[in-house]
């Protein structure tokens, strides 16, 4: 695994290196797995500031979040049903706590349904691969970069490639979500994943989003 200690070192402010330290010290301490995942990662390969910090936790990620709220005297907020946290903290930056978990959808637009499981699972089931990367924070190999997809590859060729074909299917809300990857970081979606989206699009799958999650992604694009 690539140890990506001095480049965070680089690349992050000297209080946000303060504060993954003391969570990494509050996961050793609970001796529980804790990863850095999703957009964080892939923006700091890019040299890209994001201050959104999202974890995954292999175990109790509620119990977990609140402990951090806790240390930080930080507000927390739990949707117990996904497993997922909210923590904001004095300065009112804000930490997303997850435990690692698989999904599946019932049809497609539909919102999850979540159970247990271990990290490689959890990043399996992301968007795209650029995304699908992860930060280890605890225990042995603290502060390697984990990369199951040759995420790091396509994110130097500019490739915005989705882990499977049924991405689309699950989420037509990725439709526009590589749009707006694609656009903000001038990639180009393989033609793989072009194929799934117009497959997606042809079979009216974004009709079966729900209105207020359409109109979230219009916004969100329209920001851009």
């Amino acid at each position: 695994m690539k140890d990506v200690k001095d480049l965070m070192a680089k690349r992050l402010t000297k209080n946000q290196i303060t504060l993954l330290a003391s969570i990494a010290q509050i996961a050793d301490r609970e001796d529980i797995n804790v990863y850095i995942v999703g957009g964080f990662v892939r923006d700091l390969l890019l040299n890209i500031k994001n201050f959104d910090v999202d974890l995954v936790v292999e175990g109790d990620s509620v119990n977990f979040a609140e402990i951090i709220a806790k240390e930080f005297d930080g507000l927390f907020k739990s949707h117990a049903r996904f497993g997922t946290s909210v923590v904001v903290l004095q300065d009112q930056s804000r930490i997303d706590v997850a435990m690692a978990r698989m999904e599946s959808y019932p049809f497609p637009g539909a919102l999850p349904k979540v159970e247990p499981s271990s990290l490689d699972k959890d990043l399996s089931r992301r968007d795209f691969t650029i995304n699908s990367m992860a930060i280890k924070l605890s225990g042995e190999g603290a502060f390697s970069l984990i990369d199951y997809f040759n995420s790091e590859k396509d994110l130097k060729a500019g490739s915005i490639r989705v882990l499977h074909s049924q991405s689309f299917i699950e989420d037509p809300c990725r439709i526009f979500r590589a749009i707006r990857f694609e656009q903000r970081f001038r990639f180009c979606i393989e033609d793989q994943t072009k194929d799934f989206m117009r497959s997606a699009i042809d079979n009216n799958l974004v009709d079966q989003l729900s209105g207020t999650r359409l109109m979230n992604e219009i916004r969100l694009i329209l920001r851009e």
